[in-house]
Order: C-alpha cells, then sequence, then structure tokens
C-alpha cells in the first residue's frame, strides 16, 4: 500500500466528493481515528454543489489553487471541519457552502473572492472573527447569520452590496471596521442596530525606526489604508512593497509605531 500522507498528525486524503473519500478512507489501513484531512485533487475548477454533505469525517480542508468556485452546501453540517485552506484562485464561496459548520473557527477568506453566497457561513458558532477582503463585491443574506461568537468583523474595502441580515443574530458581534471615510456607506447597507459598532480606521500606518528594519505587507496584499508613513531605515523596503500602486507612501524622519495589525515586522 502507498504511503499516506500526514498533514499535523492526521492522514490526508485525496477526494472531491464523500463517495471519493469514502473510498479512501476504506483502503486507509491506520489506527488514527476521524477527522481526517482532505485535499482536493489538483486542477479541480469548482466543488461541486453537496459535495461533502454533512460529512462528519473532515476536520481539513486543502484546495488547489485552481478551484474558483466552491458550490451550494458543499460542506453543509460538517459538524468536525475545524479549518479550510482556501485558494487564491477562488471567487465564489456559494449558497449554504459552509452552513452549519459549527467546529470552524478560523477562516483565511482570499483577496480573489468577489461573492459570498447566501447564508454561506451562516452557524457557523465557533467562529469569531471575520475579514472581508476588498476584492468582495457581495455578500448576500445572512451570509454570516447565527455566528453567535462572532466579535470582530474588517472590511479591507467598499463592498458594493450587502444582503439583509448579514449579521442576523450575531449577538456577541462588538465592532465592525471599515476604511477610513467609508462609515456613511457601510451605515446605508447595514441595519440601523449596528450602526454604532462601525469604526472607520484611519489613514496612516508607521513603522519603528529604533526595532524594524523590514516591513512586510499581510498576505494578499490586504490594505486597509491608502497611505503609509515610511521613515529612512524603511524606505527602500517599502518602496519595493507598494510599487503596485495599492497604497501611497508619506515619509518623515520622527519616530513612529508599528502598527502591527496591518504589517509584518521582522525585528533584527
Amino acid at each position: 500500500m502507498a504511503k499516506i500522507e500526514m498533514y499535523e498528525g492526521r492522514p490526508v486524503f485525496r477526494a472531491s466528493n464523500s463517495e471519493q473519500l469514502a473510498n479512501a478512507v476504506a483502503q486507509y489501513k491506520g489506527d488514527i481515528e476521524p477527522p481526517y484531512v482532505v485535499r482536493i485533487p489538483a486542477r479541480t475548477k469548482y466543488v461541486k454543489s453537496g459535495a461533502f454533505d454533512s460529512n462528519h469525517d473532515i476536520g481539513t480542508v486543502i484546495f488547489p489553487d485552481s478551484v474558483y468556485s466552491i458550490g451550494d452546501e458543499a460542506f453543509v453540517c460538517c459538524k468536525q471541519l475545524t479549518s479550510i485552506m482556501l485558494p487564491k484562485s477562488l471567487e465564489l464561496i456559494d449558497t449554504a457552502a459552509f452552513l452549519s459548520c459549527s467546529s470552524l473557527s478560523d477562516i483565511k477568506i482570499p483577496s480573489s473572492v468577489r461573492k459570498i453566497g447566501n447564508g454561506a457561513f451562516y452557524g457557523c458558532t465557533s467562529l469569531t472573527k471575520i475579514t472581508i477582503p476588498n476584492s468582495v463585491c457581495e455578500i448576500v443574506s445572512t451570509a454570516f447569520g447565527a455566528c453567535k461568537e462572532l466579535k470582530e468583523v474588517t472590511f479591507l474595502g467598499l463592498v458594493k452590496k450587502i444582503g439583509e441580515g448579514c449579521f442576523l443574530e450575531c449577538s456577541n458581534l462588538t465592532k465592525i471596521i471599515v476604511p477610513d471615510k467609508k462609515g456613511k456607506a457601510y451605515k446605508e447597507m447595514l441595519p440601523e442596530e449596528l450602526h454604532a459598532l462601525i469604526e472607520e480606521q484611519s489613514e496612516s500606518a508607521t513603522f519603528d525606526t529604533k526595532t524594524v528594519k523590514k516591513v512586510f505587507t499581510l498576505e494578499h496584499t490586504q490594505l486597509i489604508r491608502s497611505s503609509y508613513v515610511v521613515t529612512a531605515e524603511t524606505k527602500k523596503e517599502a518602496e519595493a512593497l507598494f510599487r503596485n500602486g495599492k497604497a501611497k507612501l508619506i515619509y518623515t524622519d520622527k519616530e513612529e509605531n508599528l502598527d502591527i495589525d496591518l504589517c509584518y515586522a521582522l525585528k533584527h
């Protein structure tokens, strides 16, 4: 029998639906009990509707960078699913894709995603924080409804459309962070009871010249601010990072504080 791939001490099975997973598990001769790790096969373009519906053997899903769509109810009610590694190619998370995945606690939505469907993460009761990248144009109704432990939502850009009840029954939600000067726009899309939770993120971020020698942007270049203050010691690295034109640089000789929410800092 071929050697089984392992990930964080768990066996990995290549499958694009529950039937394929069951067949792979049936051939497994090890003694490790589920949940298992599922690796969606390379070159897969989309995960079909209901592909892993109510599959309780899945703990982690790893997607290849070829997947652009996750279909309706693809992972609905996967109660042991705790983590998903969404690909940089992903554009659509469709209706109820991860509905009632009650153990799912960590979601990193890549900056390629344009639409989050109706009830996509409804009832993900272990989710505490979510960041919406600036690529997202539409979030459909109840996308994050009944995420009862959700405390903080960060929008990295201006979403064009937010459906009714997007954060319905998120009783522990205390903060909705939006880009500078976009608070009014979000108040027009979100219900009045959430307006007091909206906080505009100020524009400038700065780097400490005493301790920071190199600065790296967050993964997928998810920038929440439009300008960054850069000192002499970080000028070369910063200019290289921002050549893509997504942010403006402001230079200063003053010692400033590093905003660690926006940058990774490697201290020498």
